[in-house]
């Protein structure tokens, strides 16, 4: 636009409603006066008062911009949160637009959004304890909800370990045993008010053998070898719940990081089990065959519950009377294992009851007492042995073999340990 257009502009409102007035006439003839030495601006601003002159003389009035509605806050939801803050909160009022401010009790909101132009979403920053104002300023107006939200000192309880097992894998294998080098499965049962039982951290740790997995439940492989057993072996689980929490002495004057650490133990009984058995086989067998012991000490690996160890004494007792044993010959037990299993049952039906079978390879050298003729006893003795106690013992024996007396050999017997008995 040329500059001689601002002259002509208010000569054409003019026509309309021509100015009347000393102040109107004098503001048009300053107007014409400035208009060609102010820049462009400027005479703009020029022009504006002509128009209000221009209205003013006509009996109108220089339009008035209208006042926008003011701000409300009427709710908040939900109304209380931890003082680590973090909580998701909508904001419910009027007149809210995007870029809106908001801060709870003092302290600023994060993630302020505006979901319509009654609702804001925000997250509540930290703060001590109590009840605090919801501020919310929006377009440069502002509003309060007094008292809008309530700061919670949230007591955070340990982790509870309820249960913690120890189990293997064979067929009625007892709970809390293992043998060298097996694996076993652990189990824990974990619960807490505020973490969810993934969200802690678990720490295994023992004394001897190795951990494998992570979380609740893990594998644990017995060592290798140890230098006696049986033994026990802890198994030490420790769970630590890491959370947040708002002091405001703390250095950093806020947040800080805190933890709860709770443990619990259980105790593997760790065997060397086919030594542990055989040696309570030969044991009894070496003192069989000493005919100085005296029958109830050699019958001491066995167990009460048994109905083995009446026989068996009651056989030693009948050996002692009758024979006087003069050389031994064992061989190393060969032992299997079946938790719950049956021993012998083709040898002798239907068999004994028994967590482990042995076979140890036998024979003795004996004199009748009352003849003084000698005796020589060869064949296989069997075995049982219980697991009780946390112990392996003996149940049940008996030999199968042949015996030969004066060089006359009666071959295929089967009885307890009456060596030389049917003689």
């Amino acid at each position: 636009m040329k500059a001689n257009s601002y002259e002509n502009a208010p000569v054409a409102r003019s026509a309309a409603c021509v100015p009347t007035g000393t102040q109107e006439i004098d503001l048009a003839r300053a107007w014409f006066a400035k208009s060609k030495a102010e820049p462009l601006p400027r005479r703009a601003g020029w022009a504006g008062l002509i128009l209000a002159a221009s209205l003013a003389a006509c009996g109108l009035k220089t339009p008035v911009q209208p006042t926008p509605p003011g701000v409300s806050v009427s709710g908040v939801s939900p109304s209380s949160g931890p003082t680590i803050g973090g909580t998701s909160v909508s904001i419910i009022g009027a007149h809210f637009s995007s870029g809106a401010g908001v801060t709870i009790g003092g302290t600023p909101a994060t993630n302020v959004t505006l979901v319509d132009s009654s609702t804001l979403s925000a997250t509540t920053g930290a703060r001590v304890a109590g009840t605090g104002d919801v501020l919310v300023v929006s377009d440069g107006r502002s509003a309060v909800l007094p008292g809008g939200f309530t700061y919670i000192d949230v007591q955070n309880t340990p982790p509870s370990i309820v249960s913690l097992t120890a189990q293997g894998s064979r067929p009625n294998q007892p709970a809390l045993f293992a043998d060298l080098n097996e694996e076993i499965n652990v189990v824990s049962s974990v619960t807490d008010a505020e973490t969810a039982a993934d969200q802690l951290t678990y720490q295994w740790t023992a004394d001897a053998g190795t951990f494998a997995g992570s979380g609740p439940s893990v594998k644990w492989r017995a060592p290798q070898t140890i230098d006696r057993t049986p033994a026990t072996i802890p198994l030490k689980l420790t769970v630590i719940e890491r959370f947040q929490t708002f002091d405001e002495h703390a250095e950093s004057g806020g947040v800080v990081d805190r933890e709860n650490t709770v443990s619990r133990s259980v105790t593997v009984r760790l065997h060397n089990s086919r030594k542990e058995a055989g040696d309570r086989a030969l044991e009894f067998l070496t003192d069989f065959s000493n005919s100085a012991v005296p029958p109830e000490t050699a019958v001491r690996s066995f167990s009460d519950s048994c109905p083995g160890k009446a026989a068996e004494l009651q056989d030693v007792r009948q050996n002692r009377a009758n024979h006087i044993i003069t050389a031994s010959r064992l061989g190393s037990p060969a032992v299997t294992f079946g938790f719950g299993g049956v021993c012998f049952d083709r040898i002798r039906p239907p068999g004994h009851p028994a967590d482990a079978c042995m076979v140890v390879s036998c024979g003795w050298t004996s004199t009748r007492r009352s003849t003084g003729v000698q005796e020589i006893s060869n064949g296989s003795c069997y075995l049982t042995a219980v697991y009780e106690s946390s112990r392996w013992r003996l149940c049940d024996s008996d030999f199968e073999g042949s015996v030969t007396i004066n060089g006359r050999v009666v071959p295929g017997l089967r009885f307890p340990f009456l060596i030389g008995a049917t003689t």
